[in-house]
């Protein structure tokens, strides 16, 4: 049977309710494309107008305030790095908002995979970041989303012994900046205080620690799952995040999207809990903002409209 065999006998399937099992084990088969200058053309005025409304997305979220009671809808006008947050995604990944800002714009957790991008990687890039064909959530990821809870409750109670000013923002919604539209952040938490500096709060729940108090890493990891953790310890014994770790480029994309200096790790089980602290790095920062301008314009933009990936074919790497 021939690949126009399946895909008539698929297509004259999509009129039940119901999937069968052939909808299951068989799939539609599509023919590569290429175009010629006029559909290049076209493809890359598409991409120069999609990325103009993006800023004038931005551009909408501005409110009146008392300092400035005219709004301007000129992007080029927007105070530079003003932080804006979109409203009604506070419920993050239940919310339709939210889902829709996040999949136009390049977020923190992919910003290690999104600035080390290559060629060869851009399809099962766009597969997982903007398609999410990836499947059903790991165990990994359901242990890591029903431990939160318990993550945020015992750092409150650790940070309020310490702090008693101290104030803490769960369940933020999505951010971006006037100075990034490419990029977006959905930070777990911020600490306000009346003493310190605001300090950005990103809590991990690793499925390797599900039985493991967190202080005891270094000596009940394997040689493989320490090199993959995201803490380690300086030469004065002290906690420190890896710099190259997904998780530092995550923090560094979400303190300059926030205009924060400060961060903390949160590395939490049931059997205790550890934290590292990040300061800001503006060289690494601006490196993320380059490198995710040029990978969002490169490859996203164009799967916009080519939507190759989910017919599986090879993404357009368009330059413009």
């Amino acid at each position: 049977m021939t690949a126009d065999h399946i895909n008539s006998f698929l297509a004259s399937l999509t009129g039940n309710p119901e999937k069968t099992r052939f909808q299951f084990h068989l799939k539609l088969t599509y023919g590569d494309y290429t175009m010629d200058m006029k559909q290049r053309r076209r493809l890359i005025l598409l991409c120069r107008q999609f990325l103009n409304n993006l800023k004038l997305l931005v551009c909408e979220l501005q409110q009146p305030t008392e300092d400035n009671p005219q709004l301007s809808y000129q992007y080029s006008e927007l105070p530079p790095n003003t932080v804006f947050d979109v409203p009604d995604t506070g419920l993050q990944s239940c919310s339709d908002v939210w889902k829709g800002r996040r999949s136009v714009v390049i977020g923190a957790s992919v910003s290690h995979q999104a600035c080390h991008l290559t060629e060869r990687g851009g399809k099962g890039f766009l597969r997982s970041v903007l398609w999410n064909l990836d499947g059903d959530p790991t165990a990994a990821m359901k242990y890591g989303t029903r431990m939160e809870p318990l993550a945020r409750e015992a750092y409150f109670k650790a940070r309020k012994a310490l702090d008693p000013s101290a104030t803490i923002t769960f369940h933020l919604g999505f951010h971006i900046n006037s100075s990034f539209p490419a990029g977006g952040c959905s930070p777990d938490g911020i600490i306000r205080s009346e003493i310190n500096n605001d300090i950005l709060i990103e809590m991990k729940c690793p499925f390797i620690l599900k039985n493991i108090d967190p202080e005891l890493f270094e000596s009940l990891l394997t040689e493989a799952q320490l090199d993959r953790f995201p803490i380690e310890r300086d030469h004065d014994g002290v906690l420190q995040v890896k710099k190259n770790h997904k998780y530092s480029y995550q923090m560094q994309q979400n303190m300059g999207i926030l205009n924060l200096k400060e961060a903390h790790l949160v590395i939490f089980s049931k059997f205790g809990m550890i934290h590292a602290e990040v300061d800001f790095d503006i060289e690494l920062y601006q490196e993320i903002v380059t490198k995710i301008t040029c990978i969002h314009k490169k490859y996203l933009v164009p799967e916009y409209f080519e939507m190759r990936v989910p017919r599986d074919l090879t993404p357009f790497s368009l330059e413009y």
